[in-house]
């Protein structure tokens, strides 16, 4: 598969390196797109790989839901290997039915009856800004500094917030499909967790990682290339401590995943500009006090 410069920056993420990364993004150091594939023609993507995508359509057989981008999709996601991506759509057939509840009401824009008690201990959902909705790729923000983990999953079951994070992934995953079609461009989603503030003692729930654990997998093979990288920002020494905790509940693949940056690389390499990213990011945009990224834990 070779080794892009994103992989390179993802493996340098880790460990010993931490300290390395302080000056990348600088003047000197410019920061790096979050993926190659972000913007790319999706006709010249899909015409790349019509044989696999007609092989793919030919064992997998019809499904009102793959369409030519969900399957060019399944694609890309396994690096072009044709017998992982079938095993992926085969396993999102499965999960399809497991969870056709809850993507019935991401589809129907109606809400999950955990939403409103999640959401008062866990501080994550969509960025709308005010010019990115509709021009900008989705992004989806995790706010650690103001969530507790531990107060979440004493009054949720593990099961009950991976159907959250499944059904809000299942929203923005609508909406970069539709956004891909419009444009003609591939559509990624941004993905932020902002660490700002974040404590490692009501951080530190098993329960918790369990269940993005769960959603994580469930999305890979529901939403294929929603994201490719899951950026962290605004953190500190301590998330190595975190990470090592994290690490044996998660996917290899999906920590493979993990990028570290400041708010200003973000803003350089997210597609999206500081006039329409929120204040905390970096940006320009103050939170509004209706959307999900206001919430306060205290």
């Amino acid at each position: 598969k070779g080794s892009s410069p994103c992989k390179s920056l993802v493996r340098a993420s880790f460990g010993v390196a931490f300290k390395s990364m302080a000056g990348y993004g600088s003047a000197q150091v410019p920061a790096l797109p979050l993926d190659n594939l972000v913007g790319r023609s999706l006709k010249e993507l899909l015409d790349e790989h019509r044989t696999a995508i007609n092989s793919l359509r030919e064992s997998l057989g019809t499904d009102p839901f793959e369409d030519d981008q969900i399957l060019l999709r399944y694609l890309l996601a396994e690096y072009g290997n044709l017998e992982e991506a079938e095993a992926k759509a085969r396993q999102g057939r499965e999960a399809r039915q497991k969870y056709a509840r809850v993507l019935d009401l991401a589809r129907a824009h109606a809400q999950l009856p955990q939403e409103k008690i999640i959401r008062e201990s866990l501080c994550y959902g969509r960025w709308t800004g005010p010019s990115a909705a509709g021009t900008m790729p989705p992004m989806i923000v995790t706010r650690s500094g103001r969530s507790n983990a531990q107060a979440l999953m004493e009054n949720s079951s593990v099961e009950e917030v991976a159907e959250f994070l499944i059904w809000e992934r299942a929203r923005v995953f609508q909406e970069l499909h539709q956004m891909s079609q419009q444009s003609g461009q591939l559509v990624i989603m941004v993905s932020v967790n902002d660490l700002d503030g974040a404590s490692i003692i009501t951080g530190r729930e098993p329960k918790f990682f369990e269940a993005v654990k769960v959603s994580s997998e469930v999305g890979a093979v529901l939403f294929p290339l929603c994201t490719r990288k899951h950026v962290m920002v605004n953190s500190g020494f301590w998330i190595q401590g975190l990470y090592k905790l994290a690490s044996n509940f998660m996917p290899q693949r999906v920590l493979d995943k993990v990028a570290f940056m400041s708010c200003e690389e973000l803003v350089a390499s997210c597609g999206i500009p500081a006039s329409s990213l929120p204040d905390f990011l970096g940006g320009q945009c103050p939170v509004p006090a209706d959307s999900p990224l206001a919430s306060r834990v205290g």
